[in-house]
């Protein structure tokens, strides 16, 4: 077979495209360990006696792993939820209720929380859009970016930062098929096309691009060439590879140093707390006793023990530093740092302190509430991209499919419920436009059958006030009769 010298270029200049991406996947990778603290803590020889060893298997690799709650802050404030999509214009609602219909095919409910946790852990993590055959909808799949030898996903920029094509490389696996598990799949996504190769050593650069009939019976008959077309009438329908790419990078970029100091200091706390059960004991004009050889010894001590002294002997212990100050400015200490770095109130991180409520917590919590805004911005973007590209793949396979409208995002708020104060404000609202009751029971988010209920409950009250009511005007006028009666 003849040398495909086009081919063998894009493979070196990939192989070269990715080496160029060494050193940002080894950071990717140390924020990765680092979130799963394995943090690579070193312990005294004292320590690993009670740390190591007692029959878990589990080794200590951090004394307090703030990196994941680091991550978790913001991401908990992220999400969308499927009556968030809109359409822009009211008046064009298909593409808004199909790509609903997308969104809870998908499970993207629960899926969007991995996207984020992983965006805001590593700085990006994409998401593949492609197409089900049986579904006949588009498909949305979070997938990694750089992770070790496999790689992943790995995006590819011009000098003017313009995406010219993503990559994904994984192992195969598959314990029925002798032989496959263990190779190397290499799929490249351009804008026009997309092309599936295979490891493969006897080939000049290592690769192999797949044959039409081991991409359809890999895909299950749901893609048939390779490469695979990606047009439509229009042309090129773009690269399907959304980059979800957090908009200040890996939150843990800056708190790394933190978390390696808090190891440090935790570390020595736990030597401290050790040594109050091991106290330095002094004593004189103590006897000691002595050894065959003559040399004096110093005596046990514990429960039940005698010490003998001369007349001026004396005993004591050396008494430790406060353990309580050392656990203030050594450790908490670092916390506070850690929320003056990221510009978040302390209570986000220390769950027990108590959150204030109405302007102070608004205040408190409006650089986090602006950080997770821009998130959503950014996010919005991307999921506005993703399903633009599901609009496409709707076009090209359900012809005539065109899907009308835009879409308007809506998030969930990011900022923390204070629900005394919203209750405040809607009582104050309610009361000065005198709002009707059934219009305050919708913004407290009763159904409607929730509401019909109790506009029954209220005129059945209503119903009972009125005829104890009259039962007891019917009596006070009978008591009026009668003593009218006997005046008379």
């Amino acid at each position: 077979m003849p040398t495909n010298y086009d081919d063998e270029l894009r493979v070196a200049y990939l192989r070269a495209a990715i080496a160029s991406q060494a050193e940002r996947e080894a950071e990717v990778e140390a924020y990765r360990l680092f979130y799963d603290g394995d943090q690579g803590v070193m312990l005294t020889d004292r320590q690993k006696q009670y740390l190591i060893g007692r029959g878990d298997g589990l080794d200590v690799d951090s004394f307090g792993n703030i990196c994941k709650r680091a991550v978790n802050v913001p991401r908990d404030r992220l999400e969308l939820k499927a009556n968030g999509i809109a359409p822009a214009d009211p008046e064009s609602g298909e593409y808004a209720g199909i790509v609903t219909d997308w969104w809870n095919a998908n499970s993207l409910d629960s899926k969007q929380k991995d996207v984020y946790r992983c965006a805001l852990r590593d700085g990006s993590v994409a998401v593949i859009v492609g197409w089900s055959e049986t579904k006949r909808m588009p498909t949305f799949t979070p997938n990694l970016v750089y992770d070790g030898d496999t790689g992943l996903v790995r995006f590819h920029y011009d000098n003017d930062d313009n995406m010219l094509f993503a990559s994904k490389r994984w192992q195969r696996w598959n314990p029925l098929t002798m032989g496959e598990t263990g190779k190397t799949r290499l799929n490249i996504y351009l804008d026009d096309r997309i092309e599936r190769n295979i490891e493969d050593k006897k080939m000049a650069g290592g690769w192999r691009l797949m044959e039409p009939a081991e991409v359809r019976e890999e895909s299950g008959g749901n893609v048939t060439q390779n490469p695979q077309p990606w047009v439509d009438k229009d042309g090129p329908l773009g690269i399907p590879v959304i980059n979800f790419e957090a908009p200040d990078g890996s939150e843990l970029a800056d708190i790394i140093t933190i978390q390696k100091v808090l190891n440090h200091t935790m570390g020595e706390l736990d030597i401290a707390v050790d040594l109050h059960n091991w106290p330095i004991l002094w004593g004189a004009g103590l006897e000691l006793p002595t050894d065959s050889s003559g040399q004096p010894g110093i005596p046990a001590y514990g429960a039940g023990k005698f010490y003998a002294m001369g007349s001026d002997g004396r005993m004591g212990r050396i008494e430790p530093a406060d353990l309580e100050k050392m656990f203030r400015s050594g450790i908490l200490s670092w916390l506070h740092i850690l929320a003056i770095v990221k510009g978040w109130p302390l209570f986000v991180l220390d769950r027990s302190a108590q959150p204030p409520s109405g302007v102070a917590l608004k205040v408190m919590e409006a650089n986090l509430v602006e950080q997770v805004s821009d998130m959503q911005v950014a996010f919005g973007g991307d999921w506005q991209a993703a399903f633009e590209m599901g609009r496409k793949l709707h076009r090209a396979n359900n012809q005539p499919g065109e899907l009308a409208g835009e879409l308007e995002l809506t998030w969930q708020s990011p900022e923390t419920a204070d629900e005394q104060a919203e209750m405040e404000t809607k009582a104050q609202k309610w009361e000065a436009g005198q709002v009707p009751i059934r219009k305050r029971w919708m913004e407290l988010g009763y159904t409607e059958d929730e509401m019909n209920e109790m506009e029954g409950m209220q005129m059945d009250e209503m119903a009972k006030a009125q005829s104890s009511l009259a039962a007891s005007l019917l009596e006070q006028q009978r008591q009026f009769d009668i003593g009218a009666g006997a005046a008379v």
